[in-house]
């Protein structure tokens, strides 16, 4: 019997596809029961956890995808993790005897009407945006994300100086040792190759466009910052460069809060109303120094006064009831 129904909760009790379709019910079996279909190469072979069929696709899945894509072989065989598959294929295929094919003299013997429960797993969602090497976005520094690989790869040529290697018998153990010196220093240009796709991908570089929206809502000033300090990012992890540029845009808007109260306090400002006043009056200043259009009057800018008010909102959050007492000045240091 190629497929047949068995019932998942009357004991030990199976319907043809012919009985199930007219909905047979037989002794205490009620055809609302529920189910599993038992198909043909579900009975282990070489691991009790494993059917014959799941050893098919676990081949199959590497033939198409490639060695070690073990994701793909989880999401091809619908029933084990990528864990599980990587485990199993080490320990079955690649830890035998007989490597890499399967050790035959200990084969798990089964009945052939033996079945397994499982459990279809959802293979999981990325959350990496995937890519494809289209001309809007192949171009990001050379880098190909469809590909996973450059246009020019690091040290392009690194492959030359070992593409004739190969190991004799009658090799001296000088000759040994330096073509194993050779092997190491070509994967050493490995995982540098390596490290450079993984720093685009990790850094999310390659979402131009995200990138591109960001780079549009900040200042002036917040970019040169990003773009001076961008060569440190290959020195820092991706949270220590991100806290790298958010204490110096920090400095700078300190920055820019003292030159704007240093203003005031030539100005001989006081109080928040004559400063707000000072505002508006430059604003009207500035705006009758430009051509006016003839709808409307030009505004000035308004970010001073986005700053009065952020300044505001920071002192109101001080006590200015609870006087400050003045730190004694020590003797020999002067006072400032």
């Amino acid at each position: 019997m190629i497929i047949r129904i068995r019932c998942a909760e009357c004991e030990e009790f199976d319907l043809c596809v012919y009985c199930f379709q007219h909905g047979e019910e037989i002794g205490e079996h009620k055809n609302s029961h529920a189910y599993r279909i038992i198909r043909k190469h579900t009975f282990p072979i070489f691991d009790p956890e494993w059917g014959a069929d799941e050893e098919l696709l676990l081949l199959e899945a590497l033939e198409i995808n490639g060695m070690g894509n073990w994701a793909a072989a989880s999401a091809h065989i619908g029933s084990k993790t990528d864990k599980e598959c990587e485990s199993h294929y080490i320990k079955t295929y690649l830890q035998s005897e007989t490597r890499p094919l399967p050790d035959l003299k200990g084969v798990f013997k089964a009945d052939i009407d033996t079945t397994l429960n499982r459990e279809f797993i959802k293979p999981p969602t990325s959350k990496n945006k995937v890519w494809y090497s289209q001309p809007s976005n192949h171009d990001v520094q050379g880098y190909m994300p469809g590909r996973l690989e450059f246009e020019t790869e690091f040290e392009e040529e690194g492959e030359n100086t070992v593409k004739d290697l190969a190991f004799h018998e009658d090799d001296t153990a000088e000759e040994i040792e330096f073509k194993l010196a050779l092997l190491d220093a070509y994967n050493n240009k490995l995982n540098k190759r390596e490290y450079r796709k993984r720093f685009l991908t990790e850094r999310g570089i390659v979402d131009y466009k995200k990138n591109q929206a960001a780079d549009k809502k900040r200042s002036r000033e917040e970019k040169e910052i990003f773009t001076k300090y961008k060569v440190f990012a290959r020195l820092h992890t991706a949270e220590d460069h991100t806290d790298l540029i958010k204490g110096l845009l920090k400095e700078q808007e300190l920055k820019t809060t003292i030159a704007k109260l240093q203003e005031y306090k030539s100005m001989g400002i006081q109080t928040f109303a004559e400063a707000e006043n000072y505002e508006k009056a430059k604003d009207l200043r500035d705006a009758s120094s430009r051509t006016p259009s003839k709808d409307k009057p030009v505004l000035g800018d308004r970010s001073s006064h986005n700053f009065l008010q952020r300044l505001q909102e920071e002192t109101s959050k001080t006590n200015w009831n609870q006087p400050s007492k003045p730190e004694p000045v020590k003797k020999g240091n002067p006072s400032v």
